[in-house]
């Protein structure tokens, strides 16, 4: 009797290709919405929290994320495919412990508004929002700024024009020199914590411990082609650079 009974294993004719350009719709919609609002965040972070800026801006932060997914998918192939999703999936628990802690915070800020409406006082929540939505200092001090002006070609959008502070020559040199040899401003702090003449040569080992250290993983990390056995030295060292800006942070 199970023999006689057959299961259609086949759609209808011409239903096959009708799902399957659907699905590619469906799924081009799901990415395309997913990583706009992936760059509409960028692009708040990278403007210093102002929401009204350039969509050219936007656009290049889509782009850019879109050319770093695309690198990482062609150069890993179908294993870095499965690594992206077993990560996602593990990232699920500690994700889910920081959305606990929000509703903690979303919790008391409906008390708080409650407590405003009770007592028909301005406490000044919306005089917060707009005291604390941007940084308090901006990302490098506002180097990002002149990229926006170049890349939307001088005309930046009317909400900041006014509010956008081009960062003087002396700060771009610094930026510069902090991301090529970043062991000369850790120098300059180490000295700024440490003034003192007797302490300058502790300082100048401190800051050459650094710099070796910055050029060491740099170099162990791009032999890796030749050498697989590098990762784990790559990764302590790059731990230890880290460990070394945390306590400097820190004070």
């Amino acid at each position: 009797m199970l023999n006689s009974f057959t299961f259609p294993l086949d759609f209808p004719i011409g239903f096959g290709p009708f799902l399957t350009w659907l699905s590619l719709v469906a799924l081009s919609i799901y990415f395309v919405t997913s990583s706009d609002s992936g760059s509409l965040i960028v692009d708040n972070l990278a403007s210093n929290g102002f929401e009204q800026t350039h969509w050219i801006q936007r656009v290049f932060w889509a782009f850019t994320q879109g050319a770093v997914a695309t690198a990482l998918l062609v150069a890993g192939g179908t294993e870095a495919l499965t690594a992206l999703q077993s990560a996602s999936i593990l990232a699920g628990l500690p994700f889910t412990l920081l959305l606990a802690i929000m509703c903690i915070s979303i919790n008391k800020m409906c008390k708080l508004a409650e407590e405003n409406d009770k007592n028909d006082t301005n406490f000044g929540l919306q005089e917060d929002y707009k005291r604390f939505r941007v940084f308090e200092m901006p990302v490098w001090g506002g180097v990002f700024n002149v990229f926006e002006w170049m890349i939307s070609l001088g005309c930046v959008h009317p909400s900041r024009k006014n509010l956008m502070p081009f960062p003087p020559m002396k700060l771009c040199v610094d930026f510069v020199i902090a991301t090529i040899v970043p062991f000369v401003p850790l120098f300059q702090l180490y000295n700024k914590f440490s003034p003192k003449q007797s302490q300058r040569t502790g300082n100048m080992i401190g800051a050459a411990i650094y710099g070796a250290l910055h050029i060491l993983w740099i170099a162990l990390f791009a032999s890796m082609a030749a050498s697989r056995g590098m990762r784990g030295f790559a990764w302590c060292v790059w731990l230890f650079n880290g460990c070394i800006l945390s306590v400097l942070r820190s004070k």
